[in-house]
């Protein structure tokens, strides 16, 4: 009976103490135990978050899991990924020149981020375009980076079409390290193209109308509409 509580009690301490000695049976006893509860708990939190499987290969030892990386990477470059559309839209009671040149003209966002913006999702603060016409440079930067989108329609002043050849990461990961660049966010959320269009309701009334196309190959599409007009 004292032998159990004994052994239970080391047991306990050497999870979660650092004082003692460990004999080597002990050790193998209790990594035993504790690393597949580890990886279980790991392997959730990854999968909830991020929706990647977590194999316990890269659980055991991360450079081995080097193939599979490879492997994400070429089915990134030659799948054709499914295109989604986020539409947004709003009432504006204003001549359309002046929503047109709010269109083309941002201000920058000014307004303090919600809270899940702030633990990393990237978030629009400011916009501007070089040039007019089809050709002109839109760069729309975030938090994390900036978009550059060459203009493929100008038609003043009921359409702005645009594609999307740079765009920076969509979020910043939560770690202790800096100038990381986590493998799970390469692909994980692309866009494609976006699109402002006016349309006459009633006199001096229009509805903006803003669409993003976004090719997404988690496994789950979850889609965030970040509409950076003011």
């Amino acid at each position: 009976m004292t032998s159990g509580k004994s052994r239970s009690k080391w047991s306990l301490g050497s999870l979660f103490g650092l004082n003692g000695p460990v004999r080597r049976q002990e050790y193998v006893w209790v990594g035993l135990v504790a690393m597949p509860l580890k990886y279980f708990v790991e392997a959730v939190v990854i999968f909830r978050f991020t929706g990647h499987s977590y194999s316990p290969l890269d659980f055991i030892n991360p450079l081995l899991s080097s193939r599979e990386q490879l492997v994400a990477w070429v089915e990134n470059v030659t799948q054709q990924n499914p295109t989604y559309e986020v539409v947004s839209s709003i009432k504006i009671h204003a001549p359309i020149e002046t929503v047109w040149e709010n269109v083309i003209h941002f201000s920058d966002i000014s307004a303090e981020p919600s809270w899940y913006f702030r633990m990393g999702i990237a978030y629009p603060t400011r916009a501007h375009i070089v040039g007019t016409g089809v050709g002109a440079q839109r760069f729309c930067e975030f938090s994390t980076g900036t978009f550059v989108e060459p203009i493929t329609a100008w038609q003043r002043p009921t359409q702005l079409s645009f594609n999307v050849s740079q765009q920076p990461d969509p979020m910043f990961e939560l770690t202790p390290y800096r100038h990381i660049h986590p493998p799970h966010l390469n692909g994980a959320f692309r866009s494609v193209r976006g699109e402002f269009r006016l349309a006459r309701r009633h006199r001096d009334t229009f509805r903006l109308v803003a669409a993003t196309q976004s090719a997404d190959r988690a496994r789950t599409s979850k889609q965030i509409t970040l509409l950076a007009f003011r």
